[in-house]
């Protein structure tokens, strides 16, 4: 089983009721049974191509390496479906976010020299760089929270990404999202990704060393290893060999954009070129004989411990950019990335020495899941798992204590779906047969093994993924390594987000079914109405919320969902207006409702106008807390 997908799950658990559109990259977790593992390189290839074909990806690179030797290389597909040109060798992808492992690499590689200590204040190392941190008298941003998503900075807004600049400077980079630097919760407590980080550690290279990043980079990495077709931009000297990137329907173009958080995503790259970059890692910082970093840093690379999840055992985290997920009891350490129409990912198994890149030119995510699935079946399918962290048992106190409902506290991609993530994203533990169980109110239970009273690995992981820890602001949190926040609240609270959210559904539904009735008899002339307001608003409210949420279907299914958003196109002013008119004629009509109930028309008029404005009125108030009335995804 791949346990990767299910803190991704349930972080995105309320975008998949909105068909999944902002997912862009990334492993999917898969309902169906895997097939069998290839048990050759030629099964590997062939159930690569069936998924490309089945899933339309037209290009794909996949490199496999062991510590000493390239064990594959193969390039399946096209680099250009109109020109029907072969993905070859030569072919140039983008790495998108693994180019943040760059910046890792930079910073211990300087910590070794002396010139860098992760464990600076940020305000130190740049003091222009300032940033809105409420708790910085006693938890300051330091350089380390930047590379382990930790600092609490939220990401980067649609319109960040569409700035199309390979000349801007780091700092200018940064300067365009300065309303954006500021800490959501103390620093070193919750890790949430962000792209703004990584570009603040360049930026703070920059000011230690004097030197560009990119440059600092190409020198120090680039170079060492033989990645002579790496780069940070794209330009005319790459762009002949570049693959041109598609939307996930395989056939859309996505151009190439110059990020202007460059260290974040942006590297272009021969895919063959990476297997030196994994043997660096694999070798603990050694290339033919060349010591680029010290094993220590390569261990720290891996380690996590910034995050009160890290700081309370679990070993299957994020570290200095770098994901540790397990599959089958294996720990696999690496990064993934998304940029334009490419998506990408590294991932090594240190002890047995193997490792593997892929590339493909669509943004395309559940076809790189199913990808990297089949090639990880085949990297392992010799091995003997190693042994799993043992199980203790616990007391029935301790299971009581940690059983309840869960909701999350670090936000998801899109402020829109915010008001769901109360309810649909809420995180339930249970008890069955003495067991703890861990699931969503959309998701399979996942059961907890205990290793600690309150460290648990799962069912076949073999390190610790799972802790709870008691947060002075926010009490017993559940917290994994790869991005699982959930503070623990009360039954009460639960149900009665879910009972709200069930009211506010049923109140919609009725509003509309009611509407087909009353205004076909109004057409019929055999409704005497002259009180239509409190049938009316209601309506329009409905209508306007249902308007708003096509509008955002519309806009993340269009061939580039950053585009339509990140700009005022019709589907994104569509959600400004219409979230105000939602508001607007909630609060009429709750009041015409209320002056209502002294006018002379049937009860069961005045018990359904009152009913569904007072839940259009509650999750008014819901949106105004979350800053949705009036929301701009293009600001």
């Amino acid at each position: 089983m791949n346990t990767k997908g299910l803190p991704l799950m349930i972080r995105t658990l309320a975008v998949t009721l909105l068909l999944s559109l902002l997912l862009l990259s990334g492993r999917v977790a898969h309902a169906q049974e895997e097939p069998p593992a290839p048990q050759t390189l030629d099964e590997l290839e062939g159930r690569l191509s069936a998924i490309m074909t089945e899933r339309n990806v037209p290009g794909a690179a996949v490199i496999l390496v062991s510590g000493d030797a390239v064990l594959w290389e193969g390039y399946l597909g096209v680099a250009d479906v109109e020109r029907d040109s072969p993905v070859t060798g030569e072919t140039q992808f983008r790495i998108g976010s693994i180019s943040k492992s760059f910046v890792a690499l930079t910073a211990l590689q300087l910590q070794e020299d002396g010139q860098l200590d992760l464990n600076t204040p940020l305000s130190e190392l740049a003091p222009d760089l300032a940033i809105d941190n409420p708790w910085a008298a006693t938890e300051p941003v330091r350089f380390v929270h930047l590379l382990e998503h930790t600092a609490g900075l939220p990401n980067l807004r649609y319109r960040h990404y569409l700035i199309n600049d390979g000349t801007i400077s780091t700092e200018a980079g940064l300067a365009t999202t300065r309303a954006l630097h500021r800490s959501m919760w103390r620093p070193g407590s919750y890790g949430m990704y962000s792209n703004i980080g990584p570009a603040m550690a360049a930026y703070a290279i920059e000011q230690v060393t004097g030197e560009q990043y990119e440059t600092l980079v190409e020198e120090r990495f680039f170079d060492p290893l033989g990645m002579t077709s790496a780069s940070f931009y794209v330009d005319e000297a790459n762009r002949p060999q570049l693959a041109t990137s598609y939307a996930p329907d395989g056939q859309t173009v996505q151009p190439p954009v110059n990020i202007i958080v460059r260290a974040s995503g942006s590297i272009t790259v021969e895919p063959r070129q990476m297997a030196p970059f994994m043997q660096m890692l694999l070798n603990d910082g050694n290339y033919q004989g060349q010591a680029l970093l010290n094993p220590d840093s390569i261990a720290r690379m891996r380690r996590a411990e910034t995050s009160l999840a890290a700081q309370n055992g679990v070993e299957v985290a994020y570290g200095l950019a770098t994901y540790a997920t397990e599959r089958d009891g294996f720990t696999f350490y690496g990064h993934n990335g998304g940029i334009d129409g490419f998506l990408s990912e590294y991932a090594l198994l240190p002890d047995q020495e193997r490792g593997y890149f892929i590339n493909i030119n669509s943004a395309n995510g559940l076809a790189l899941g199913e990808m990297i699935d089949a090639i990880e079946a085949y990297l392992i399918h010799d091995l003997t798992p190693p042994t799993a962290a043992a199980a203790i048992a616990l007391s029935d106190a301790e299971r009581d204590a940690l059983v309840g409902s869960y909701e999350l506290t670090t936000p998801l991609l899109d402020p829109l779906v915010r008001p769901l993530e109360r309810t649909i994203g809420q995180v339930r533990v249970t008890e069955q047969g003495g067991e703890l169980m861990v699931s969503s109110l959309l998701s399979p239970p996942v059961t907890l093994i205990p290793v600690a009273p309150r460290q648990f690995r799962s069912e076949d992981g073999r390190g610790i993924s799972y802790v709870f820890v008691d947060d002075p602001e926010y009490g017993r949190v559940l917290q994994s390594g790869v991005g699982l926040n959930a503070r623990q609240i009360s039954s009460a609270q639960s149900w009665l987000r879910i009972g709200l959210l069930i009211a506010f559904l049923v109140s919609t539904v009725m509003t509309l079914l009611f509407a087909a009735v009353w205004l076909t008899r109004l057409l019929l002339r055999r409704l005497y109405a002259p009180r239509l307001s409190v049938r009316v608003l209601p309506l329009l409210a409905t209508l306007s919320l249902i308007g708003m949420l096509v509008a955002f279907v519309l806009a993340a299914l269009s061939s580039n969902p950053t585009q339509t958003l990140g700009t005022p196109s019709l589907p994104s002013l569509a959600i400004t207006v219409l979230t105000v008119a939602f508001a607007l004629f909630s609060v009429v009509g709750f009041i015409q409702a209320v002056r209502g109930l002294r006018w002379p028309i049937p009860w069961g008029v005045k018990f359904y106008a009152l009913f569904a404005s007072s839940m259009n009125l509650i999750m008014t108030v819901a949106m105004g807390a979350w800053g949705l009335v009036g929301y701009m995804p293009w600001r």
